[in-house]
Protein backbone atom coordinates (compact mmCIF):
# COMPACT_ATOMS: atom_id res chain seq x y z
CA UNK A 1 0.00 0.00 0.00
CA UNK A 2 2.95 2.45 -0.86
CA UNK A 3 2.78 5.95 -2.25
CA UNK A 4 5.48 7.69 -3.60
CA UNK A 5 5.39 10.79 -4.97
CA UNK A 6 5.88 11.22 -9.24
CA UNK A 7 8.92 13.28 -8.20
CA UNK A 8 10.65 10.99 -6.56
CA UNK A 9 9.22 7.94 -8.58
CA UNK A 10 11.22 6.17 -11.08
CA UNK A 11 11.56 9.32 -14.02
CA UNK A 12 10.65 7.21 -17.36
CA UNK A 13 9.60 10.05 -19.00
CA UNK A 14 10.41 9.48 -22.65
CA UNK A 15 12.81 6.69 -21.72
CA UNK A 16 12.40 2.66 -21.54
CA UNK A 17 12.21 0.83 -18.74
CA UNK A 18 11.41 -2.90 -16.85
CA UNK A 19 9.56 -3.05 -13.73
CA UNK A 20 9.60 -6.45 -12.32
CA UNK A 21 7.83 -8.29 -8.92
CA UNK A 22 7.03 -11.52 -7.75
CA UNK A 23 2.91 -11.75 -6.77
CA UNK A 24 1.35 -14.55 -4.63
CA UNK A 25 -2.48 -14.20 -4.51
CA UNK A 26 -5.72 -15.99 -5.13
CA UNK A 27 -7.36 -12.75 -6.35
CA UNK A 28 -8.46 -12.72 -9.90
CA UNK A 29 -8.43 -8.89 -10.28
CA UNK A 30 -6.05 -6.30 -8.31
CA UNK A 31 -3.91 -3.53 -9.11
CA UNK A 32 -0.11 -4.89 -8.32
CA UNK A 33 1.11 -1.20 -8.89
CA UNK A 34 -0.04 2.06 -10.67
CA UNK A 35 2.08 4.99 -11.70
CA UNK A 36 0.00 8.04 -13.27
CA UNK A 37 -3.33 7.99 -14.35
CA UNK A 38 -5.61 9.35 -17.27
CA UNK A 39 -3.47 11.36 -19.24
CA UNK A 40 -0.37 9.47 -19.37
CA UNK A 41 1.52 6.56 -16.94
CA UNK A 42 2.06 2.90 -16.76
CA UNK A 43 -0.07 0.17 -15.07
CA UNK A 44 0.41 -3.58 -13.75
CA UNK A 45 -2.13 -5.24 -12.75
CA UNK A 46 -4.57 -8.50 -12.67
CA UNK A 47 -7.42 -8.67 -14.20
CA UNK A 48 -9.49 -12.44 -15.16
CA UNK A 49 -6.30 -14.37 -13.85
CA UNK A 50 -3.76 -12.82 -16.21
CA UNK A 51 -1.64 -10.08 -15.90
CA UNK A 52 -2.20 -7.12 -17.79
CA UNK A 53 0.81 -4.39 -18.52
CA UNK A 54 -0.86 -1.35 -19.56
CA UNK A 55 0.90 2.34 -20.91
CA UNK A 56 -0.71 5.55 -21.60
CA UNK A 57 0.82 7.82 -23.67
CA UNK A 58 -2.00 9.88 -23.88
CA UNK A 59 -5.95 10.59 -22.89
CA UNK A 60 -6.48 8.76 -25.58
CA UNK A 61 -4.01 6.17 -25.85
CA UNK A 62 -3.59 3.48 -23.55
CA UNK A 63 -2.32 0.11 -24.96
CA UNK A 64 -2.41 -3.05 -23.09
CA UNK A 65 -0.13 -6.62 -23.21
CA UNK A 66 -1.77 -9.94 -21.11
CA UNK A 67 -0.66 -12.81 -19.82
CA UNK A 68 -1.92 -16.13 -20.08
CA UNK A 69 -3.80 -17.18 -17.48
CA UNK A 70 -1.68 -17.25 -14.46
CA UNK A 71 -1.07 -20.11 -11.97
CA UNK A 72 -0.94 -20.99 -8.36
CA UNK A 73 1.30 -19.88 -6.32
CA UNK A 74 3.78 -17.51 -6.72
CA UNK A 75 4.90 -16.24 -9.94
CA UNK A 76 7.48 -13.82 -11.11
CA UNK A 77 5.89 -10.76 -13.75
CA UNK A 78 8.16 -8.91 -15.56
CA UNK A 79 6.97 -5.97 -18.04
CA UNK A 80 8.85 -3.96 -19.84
CA UNK A 81 8.68 -0.37 -22.31
CA UNK A 82 11.43 0.02 -25.00
CA UNK A 83 12.25 2.61 -26.70
CA UNK A 84 10.62 1.80 -29.81
CA UNK A 85 7.24 1.29 -27.89
CA UNK A 86 7.13 -2.11 -27.78
CA UNK A 87 5.64 -3.64 -24.42
CA UNK A 88 6.71 -6.87 -23.32
CA UNK A 89 5.12 -9.20 -20.49
CA UNK A 90 6.48 -12.10 -19.23
CA UNK A 91 4.92 -14.20 -16.37
CA UNK A 92 6.38 -17.30 -14.63
CA UNK A 93 7.97 -19.59 -17.16
CA UNK A 94 5.96 -18.87 -20.32
CA UNK A 95 7.09 -16.77 -22.96
CA UNK A 96 7.28 -12.91 -22.93
CA UNK A 97 4.36 -11.60 -25.20
CA UNK A 98 4.85 -8.74 -26.84
CA UNK A 99 2.39 -5.98 -28.29
CA UNK A 100 3.66 -2.70 -30.77
CA UNK A 101 2.68 0.46 -28.84
CA UNK A 102 2.47 4.34 -29.34
CA UNK A 103 6.07 5.01 -28.06
CA UNK A 104 7.45 5.78 -24.63
CA UNK A 105 5.81 7.90 -21.97
CA UNK A 106 6.73 11.13 -23.29
CA UNK A 107 6.56 13.41 -19.84
CA UNK A 108 7.01 11.81 -16.41
CA UNK A 109 3.24 11.20 -14.81
CA UNK A 110 2.42 13.47 -12.15
CA UNK A 111 0.64 11.14 -10.24
CA UNK A 112 2.33 9.16 -7.35
CA UNK A 113 3.19 5.84 -7.65
CA UNK A 114 1.01 3.35 -5.73
CA UNK A 115 1.89 0.00 -4.54
CA UNK A 116 -0.78 -2.21 -4.90
CA UNK A 117 -3.28 0.36 -5.37
CA UNK A 118 -3.77 3.32 -7.39
CA UNK A 119 -3.81 6.56 -5.16
CA UNK A 120 -5.41 8.89 -8.22
CA UNK A 121 -7.35 8.28 -11.73
CA UNK A 122 -7.02 4.91 -12.48
CA UNK A 123 -4.35 4.53 -15.71
CA UNK A 124 -6.73 2.27 -17.84
CA UNK A 125 -9.61 0.95 -17.32
CA UNK A 126 -9.70 -1.04 -13.77
CA UNK A 127 -11.14 1.21 -11.78
CA UNK A 128 -13.23 -1.16 -9.65
CA UNK A 129 -10.38 -3.44 -9.22
CA UNK A 130 -9.75 -3.97 -5.88
CA UNK A 131 -6.27 -3.46 -4.02
CA UNK A 132 -3.60 -6.29 -4.01
CA UNK A 133 -4.19 -8.43 -1.05
CA UNK A 134 -1.36 -11.25 -1.39
CA UNK A 135 2.30 -10.70 -1.42
CA UNK A 136 4.26 -8.77 -3.27
CA UNK A 137 8.19 -9.25 -3.45
CA UNK A 138 11.08 -8.20 -5.25
CA UNK A 139 9.84 -5.09 -6.99
CA UNK A 140 12.21 -3.32 -9.24
CA UNK A 141 12.42 -0.99 -11.82
CA UNK A 142 14.91 -0.13 -13.78
CA UNK A 143 15.04 3.41 -16.33
CA UNK A 144 17.13 2.32 -19.68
Amino acid sequence: GDTVASAAAPQVAGKAFELSCTIDTAQPSAIVLAHGGSSLGYALHLKDGRAVFAVRTSQDTVTEVRSAALGKGPVKLVAALAADGTLSLKAGDADAVKVKGAGVIPRQPQEAFSVGHDSGQPVTTYAKAPAFAGKLTGLAVVVK
